[in-house]
């Protein structure tokens, strides 16, 4: 739009020669101090009013006969499993290109309870049914499903709805899930032993407990995982790529790895439940930054070769062949 805008400039001033290039774009922002950012349309779109007379009225009325260990969230993450730290690998003066990051998604489903006791196996929704990397594979330690899209759909919600409800049956427990109103949710089944609840429209990034800090320490706890394989693969010489499997493997294993006090502080910061402040802890962050610059100082030390060892590497490790997701 600005270099749009700038030819237009150009034109009425009647200036020749000029392009509005990308070159041209960057040294603009670079002058004028314009930076690109990510604003998250469901905050920005947030209603504090109608948040707060939910959860001090309609909230406190369906959660009064529930014990705070039966009170669940339940809400899905985008996760690109291939996208690698990036703030440790640039260096002034020298050039990687072609080294983008991975655009390969599924989707994870997480649930979990406000006392962070109780987590449920998380669903994961990839784009392909049998993933050759899936085949002849006796157990996964999620559950996986897919459709052409890797999205959450209602057949799938309404799937993973039940066999909550069978499970809570068997258990002989009742809870209450609290999820968002997107039209995948909004599923015609019968359940005995799990009511689900919908927050009310645009108050999902103030009123989802998920959404405040969990969600960000699954994929810490991931990339965590994912650098530390690919170190060992470095080490060991063998491929660094990651197949559908092996992103199944390590984001289920970074959900367990979630504090629970992780998890009842953002239930707190949520205003859903009342937690002591003794269990006020530092977030978890991700070590991944640490040990992807041992990577750079490794290529450095000439395990692999200079920077631009580093960025092929960096392009093998995101750009997985087609035959390896299917």
């Amino acid at each position: 739009m600005l270099q749009e805008k700038a030819r237009q400039f150009a034109d009425a001033l009647d200036i020749t020669g000029f392009e509005a290039s990308a070159g041209w774009l960057h040294r603009f922002r670079e002058r004028n101090g314009i930076t690109w950012q990510v604003v998250s349309g469901e905050e920005k779109a947030a209603d504090a009013a109608s948040a707060a007379a939910w959860r001090d009225e309609k909230f406190r009325e369906i959660v009064a006969s529930y014990s705070k260990d039966d009170i669940f969230n339940a809400d899905e993450m985008a996760f690109f499993y291939q996208m690698l730290p990036d703030r440790t690998m640039h260096f002034k003066g020298n050039s990687c290109k072609g080294g983008k990051q991975s655009k390969v998604r599924i989707t994870v489903l997480l649930c979990c309870n406000s006392t962070g006791t109780k987590k449920l196996k998380p669903l994961v929704i990839g784009k392909y049914k049998k993933p050759r990397c899936m085949r002849n594979l006796v157990s996964l330690p999620c559950d996986y499903r897919a459709n052409s899209r890797a999205w959450m759909t209602r057949e799938l919600f309404s799937e993973w709805l039940l066999k909550v409800d069978d499970e809570m049956r068997s258990a002989g427990r009742k809870i209450l899930i609290i999820a968002d109103n997107c039209s995948a949710h909004l599923v015609n089944v019968r359940q005995t032993n799990v009511q689900l609840e919908f927050l009310p429209p645009n108050c999902t990034s103030l009123l989802q407990p998920l959404d405040q800090r969990i969600i960000k320490s699954v994929k810490a706890h991931y990339r965590t995982r994912l650098v530390q394989r690919l170190l060992i693969n470095l080490r060991m010489k063998l491929p660094t790529s990651i197949n559908v499997r092996q992103a199944t493997e390590m984001v289920t294993g970074a959900w367990w790895s979630v504090a629970s006090t992780t998890i009842q502080n953002c239930w707190r910061k949520a205003g859903l439940v009342v937690m002591p402040s003794e269990s006020e802890q530092g977030s978890e962050e991700s070590d991944a930054g640490g040990m992807w610059q041992e990577v750079v100082e490794r290529l450095e030390d000439g395990c692999l070769g200079d920077v631009r060892g580093l960025c092929a590497v960096r392009r093998r490790s995101m750009h997985v062949s087609r035959t390896d997701d299917r």
